[in-house]
């Protein structure tokens, strides 16, 4: 699985205008389908976005998302409005043996959370395993 969030996606809304920050929503959904239309993803929350990957080892699963991290980076943003610049934290992770699908998804949040405390647009892997303390209510994660 992949979850990806815009990096300062509130600042974006409050610089740029929330016009702008629709239509950065919209190209980045654009992109995100560009790489990973043969797979199940959905926009979900008001800048995140996630894809559940099929027979993908995380390997490519993370190979496959810096590729978009990277058409992000690049994209000519200036388009929307001059100075806009826009990044994404990903969080990658596959589903182990026997794991429940919710500790899965929010094992994946959490290297999307790792890589925005690492400074934002980057690919981390989440956790291998959850910690009993971790929230498994998607609701305290996305927006």
């Amino acid at each position: 699985m992949v979850y990806m969030d815009v990096d300062g996606f509130s600042q974006i809304n409050k610089k740029f205008t929330r016009q702008a920050g629709d239509r950065v929503v919209t190209i980045i959904n654009e992109l995100f389908e560009d790489i990973f239309h043969e797979y199940y993803s959905i926009k979900w929350g008001k800048d995140e976005f996630v894809s559940f990957l099929s027979n993908v080892s995380e390997e490519s699963a993370e190979a496959l998302s810096e590729t978009l991290r990277n058409n992000i980076k690049d994209y000519d943003w200036s388009s929307i409005a001059p100075q806009l610049y826009v990044t994404g934290s990903f969080g990658v992770a596959q589903l182990n043996n026997n794991e429940r699908v919710i500790d899965w998804v929010v094992r994946t949040i959490h290297g999307s959370i790792y890589a925005k405390r690492s400074g934002g647009n980057r690919v981390e892997t989440g956790p291998f395993v959850l910690p009993p303390n971790i929230s498994r209510s998607l609701g305290a994660y996305v927006s």
